[in-house]
């Protein structure tokens, strides 16, 4: 099977093998990865039993593209050895069943402490979903954690959540936190900061 992806900072193309039959065959999951100071990606086909967490499936279901994942983070399925000089990823999710391809793009600075995702689905060949989401963390005498997620609404970019978190002394308390409703009107759900 040939498949071409194209993304702002990847044009992969590239033939996807399973060399371990399974239950999940219909399911292709890949991550691509750069490394800091190499422009060349790499990448690595995970099993999808090896990628999605089999204990959130129940007896008659299926696996789907968006089955609850062992790990949020793309980078804790990679080696140890190379995670700390990743400065990309980018994981590909494709059911052959339906034709629809999951993907979600990271891009890391600051020691990977802050980074920028952006996640687009297609369908048949065709962009479906579009989010970004932004964090960044604030060292100082309590680190603070701000998530910014950003959703494609008819070709433009809205804010669907702004959320602050501070840990002091490894107590996370959330100081201020937005969402914008299906109405699109937004609110406070809490904040300490006005």
């Amino acid at each position: 099977m040939m498949i071409i992806y194209a993304s702002p900072k990847f044009y992969i193309e590239t033939t996807l093998v399973r060399t371990i039959m399974s239950d999940f065959d219909y399911l292709l999951v890949k991550i691509i990865y750069r490394l800091q100071g190499i422009m060349e990606p790499f990448s690595v086909n995970i099993a999808p039993e090896e990628y999605f967490d089999l204990k959130y499936l129940g007896a008659d279901e299926t696996l789907e593209v968006e089955s609850v994942a062992k790990y949020w983070n793309t980078l804790e399925y990679l080696d140890n050895t190379i995670r700390r000089k990743i400065h990309v990823t980018r994981l590909e999710i494709y059911d052959q069943r339906s034709d629809f391809l999951y993907t979600v793009e990271d891009t890391f600075w600051n020691d990977q402490r802050n980074f920028l995702r952006e996640r687009i689905d297609y369908l048949k060949g065709k962009k479906n979903y579009h989010l970004i989401i932004l964090s960044l963390q604030k060292n100082g005498e309590q680190i603070t954690y701000e998530f910014l997620r950003l959703e494609d609404q008819e070709g433009q970019f809205k804010p669907i959540e702004h959320t602050i978190i501070q840990n002091k002394d490894g107590i996370e308390e959330t100081l201020e936190s937005y969402t914008r409703g299906m109405d699109g009107h937004g609110k406070f759900l809490k904040s300490f900061l006005s």
